[in-house]
């Protein structure tokens, strides 16, 4: 839009107000012109889209479970103690009567006859002892040893005394210089005065 200077009104009012105020008549036009421009000529502004970032979590493998070492193996061999072999202990002396563990075999030690004198009895056995040249009565399961004399098969019409205690494996007991001694193998009893003695048990008997 071009102001007419010549317009008679302008010049009046340039007149009235003198040039300053033409000069704000002016501004103030061009200020009017410049917003219509602007307004006329603005665009649409686009918003800018935003990138988009992408995160890939790859999750870690749980570690494996550590075994813990195991215990080292101990062996341990127990062996086993050796029985114990009897000790010989000698009961009290005297007139006695006895049976052994098993109570397979009965023995007395006694003064027939006024001597010291063992007698024993085989109660089960396996062997037949020969019946004595002047014997008339029972015989083959007893032996006698009397002090000072040989063993020998015995001959007899009664019963055998009963024991009245246990003589234990590894125990002796003596009458005089007869001691009978009890052991797993049997029953033996020795004369120290003569060395003669009788063994006996379940499955053998001997006379020395």
């Amino acid at each position: 839009m071009t102001e007419n200077l010549h317009d008679p009104q302008l010049v009046r009012a340039t007149r009235a107000t003198g040039w300053p105020g033409l000069a704000c008549l002016v501004a103030l036009a061009a200020l009017t012109v410049a917003g219509c421009s602007t307004s006329a000529g603005s665009t649409a502004v686009r918003a800018t889209s935003v990138p988009t970032a992408t995160v890939t979590v790859t999750p870690q493998t749980a570690p494996a479970a550590s075994t813990a070492p195991s215990a080292p193996t101990v062996t341990v061999t127990v062996t086993p103690a050796a029985a114990p072999v009897p000790t010989a202990v000698a009961q009290p002396d005297g007139p006695a009567s006895f049976r052994s563990p098993s109570g397979n075999i009965n023995c007395t030690l006694s003064t027939p006859g006024g001597d010291s004198a063992a007698r024993c009895e085989v109660v089960d056995h396996t062997w037949a002892a020969p019946q004595p040249p002047d014997c008339h009565l029972n015989s083959g399961d007893r032996f006698y040893l009397t002090q000072g004399d040989a063993a020998v098969v015995g001959c007899y019409a009664q019963e055998f005394p009963v024991a009245n205690s246990t003589l234990e494996y590894g125990q002796t007991r003596s009458f005089g210089t007869i001691t009978c001694n009890s052991e797993y193998t049997g029953m033996t009893c020795p004369d120290s005065s003569t060395g003669h003695y009788f063994r006996v048990s379940r499955d053998t008997y001997e006379l020395g």
